[in-house]
């Protein structure tokens, strides 16, 4: 009788089969999803364990946060520094030289950038992972652009 209530053996095989299935299917889409969440938490958490980028860390040193002449990217991997000229407002070329110390540039590129002339335009230096862009006018000031590679 058991067997004409329950099904044949194969038939009772067959659906605890299916419903072994079934159930182990869950856990694999329950643990699947913890483990991206926990991947998720880990990155972000490395992310802030990162800290500031050498330029956040070069404006915060120099004093240079809330100044109206620099201008930070938001991901801290781009920075521009808008100089004080003969006829326009901008941060003291001792601003810009602590930002470039502080990066540890080197005394080649400070040179370079010391002998620009209002007719050279647009300069370029590199070194480890910074790249800037500079010009330099007296009536402007000298601008420089920061990225980070």
């Amino acid at each position: 009788m058991d067997e004409i209530e329950n099904g044949s053996p194969e038939e009772v095989s067959k659906e605890a089969q299916q419903e072994t299935v079934k159930k182990s299917k869950k856990p694999i889409i329950v643990a699947g999803a913890g483990v991206i969440i926990v991947g998720i938490a880990i990155g972000l958490g490395l992310t802030a364990l990162a800290g500031p980028t050498k330029l956040e860390g070069a404006v915060e040193t120099c004093g240079l946060i809330n100044s109206s002449f620099t201008s930070l990217d938001e991901d801290g991997k781009g920075l521009f520094l808008e100089g004080e000229g003969e006829e326009s407002s901008g941060i003291a070329v001792q601003s810009s030289l602590c930002v470039l110390e502080e990066l540890e540039m080197p005394d080649s590129i400070l040179s370079r950038i010391s002998n620009t002339t209002s007719s050279m335009g647009q300069q370029e230096g590199s070194w480890n992972d910074v790249t800037i862009l500079w010009n330099y006018h007296p009536n402007n000031g000298l601008d420089i652009s920061f990225n980070l590679n």
